[in-house]
């Protein structure tokens, strides 16, 4: 039993001395920026709500075909904010409840749409790292880092003017939505 202890032993000390190192940098920065994480992809600072995404390649991948999958990735984020909030609602509301989840994607798509138009590129930061597969074999990885805004009081509107423009919600309903993303928006931590 102990050989097996000091087997496993050794073999997480040594697993733990390989890691990744970042081996080049965008613009020979120093380090990576500090929004440049995906531990929090969404904050609210200075009246923008920020989202942050991510693409991971192989080394030798365009930047350029990198950077569009990041960019596209902090969009979603935000999409998703709005489909996962209307989705609570709808699912505790008696509107929701019929329409096996019909209502809140069609509300999430909507207010993708008005938001979509309001999102302006803000950084974008790339690295490329040496990491190692399950294999233990030496392998080169390209990440790239995208952070997109938008107005928190445009996302309002935006949110305001999906709402309006389907009549068949009730304007309780309206209300409790605009309410609740909201507070979900206002809840963000500023970063």
């Amino acid at each position: 039993m102990k050989t097996i202890s000091l087997f496993f032993l050794v073999f997480f000390v040594s697993c733990s001395s390989v890691s990744e190192k970042v081996i080049q940098r965008m613009d020979d920065i120093n380090e990576r920026p500090s929004w440049a994480s995906i531990s929090k992809t969404m904050f609210l600072k200075d009246g923008r709500v920020y989202s942050v995404g991510l693409s991971e390649s192989e080394a030798s991948a365009r930047i350029s075909a990198a950077s569009r999958i990041a960019d596209n990735n902090a969009r979603f984020e935000i999409s998703r904010m709005i489909t996962n909030e209307s989705s609570f609602i709808f699912q505790n509301a008696e509107e929701g409840l019929d329409d096996g989840g019909q209502l809140s994607r069609f509300y999430g798509n909507e207010l993708s749409k008005h938001v979509s138009h309001g999102v302006r590129q803000e950084n974008r930061y790339w690295e490329k790292v040496r990491s190692f597969n399950q294999d233990g074999d030496e392998i080169y990885k390209l990440r790239l880092y995208s952070m997109v805004s938008i107005k928190e009081s445009d996302l309002k509107k935006a949110i305001t003017e999906a709402l309006n423009k389907e009549k068949g919600l009730t304007p309780q309903m309206q209300k409790a939505i605009d309410n609740h993303i909201t507070r979900q928006i206002e809840g963000l931590e500023t970063k």
